[in-house]
């Protein structure tokens, strides 16, 4: 899903994909501190896959929507 599809989307479907991608962004961010401490015991670094993942700057964005679709402020 591309990042524009999420502020097309209806409420319930924005809150349930922000919700996802706060899991995610929490998830890649445990993976990363987890191939730090691989690397630290011995892993050789060219073992160890490169995570890219849309960055959590993106985040900002996702919630300022929901919180319009919500009536909220700020």
């Amino acid at each position: 899903m591309s990042v524009e599809k999420y502020f097309k989307m209806k409420k319930s479907d924005c809150k349930e994909a922000l919700e996802i991608y706060k899991r995610f962004l929490t998830r890649v961010t445990k993976i990363g501190e987890f191939m730090k401490l691989a690397e630290t015991v011995g892993v050789d670094k060219n073992d160890i896959p490169d995570i890219n993942y849309a960055p959590s700057s993106i985040l900002e964005s996702l919630e300022t929507h929901m919180n319009s679709l919500e009536g909220k402020k700020g």
